[in-house]
């Protein structure tokens, strides 16, 4: 498991997300093109304590965006802020 997977897994689309992170989505005006843009332009990524990896970068305005994300031979956003 590693970053590099999840930050591919963005970039192609090839994540799903939790009915909480859709809801995030909804109430921040985020759509699927603004977290594949977050995996091409990563500018910060941590491993946290609970396993999540918690991920910055920007959306396709250009605006900072984070994702939390859980990996286990997929990808999974948690949630966005």
């Amino acid at each position: 498991m590693s970053v590099q997977n999840i930050l591919e897994d963005l970039r192609l689309n090839r994540f799903s997300l939790t009915d909480h992170a859709y809801l995030r989505m909804s109430q921040r005006n985020v759509v699927r093109a603004d977290i594949r843009s977050l995996g091409q332009t990563c500018i910060d990524w941590k491993l946290q304590a609970n396993g999540r990896f918690k991920i910055t970068g920007t959306d396709t305005e250009g605006d900072e965006l984070t994702v939390v994300c859980v990996y286990d031979g997929e990808t999974l956003v948690v949630t966005l802020f």
